[in-house]
């Protein structure tokens, strides 16, 4: 939002940088870890962290490795969230081979050994729920969802769900 020069490929002189950040400082930025140094630098210097998973309990007691470290340098607001594959489908078998599929593909390495770092889960939608609410309980205070299969009627879903994810 400031008038600057800059000399490179194309020069700027007193030229406005835009957009601006919507809140004063910028946005905020999380560091994405599960080693131990990782969540000392992201409880330290950052404004929150954001694990993978694999499992509730896990993401539980490394969340309460991070709020520790939060404690001693003196922070404060910081937050977690966390990144969740799912798939909705009344077949469990069915909705994680769909995730197993879908992990080879993007990822070009076995499903499980991306399951040992992600959480992921498939099944019928009361099931997903429940595996979604663990996380929630555990202190998930921001969810990133990655839907495999039919995204539209998975969204729906959840959306119709949401209130039961509290």
């Amino acid at each position: 939002g400031e008038p600057v020069d800059w000399q490179g490929r194309w020069s700027l002189t007193q030229a406005e940088l835009a957009p601006v950040p919507k809140q004063a400082g910028g946005p905020p930025i999380w560091l994405g870890t599960g080693a131990d140094a990782g969540i000392v630098r992201a409880a330290t210097h950052l404004d929150g962290w954001f694990p993978i998973g694999p499992d509730v309990d896990t993401f539980a007691q490394r969340r309460q490795d991070y709020h520790q470290a939060v404690t001693r340098a003196g922070r404060s607001n910081q937050t977690t969230g966390l990144y969740l594959t799912l798939c909705i489908d009344q077949d469990p078998d069915r909705a994680d081979d769909a995730i197993n599929q879908y992990l080879r593909s993007y990822y070009n390495v076995e499903p499980t050994l991306m399951r040992r770092i992600q959480a992921c889960f498939g099944g019928p939608l009361e099931e997903v729920l429940a595996f979604v609410r663990g996380y929630v309980q555990a202190g998930a205070e921001h969810l990133v969802i990655r839907l495999v299969g039919d995204h539209q009627a998975a969204l729906k879903q959840l959306a119709q769900h949401r209130d039961e994810l509290h």
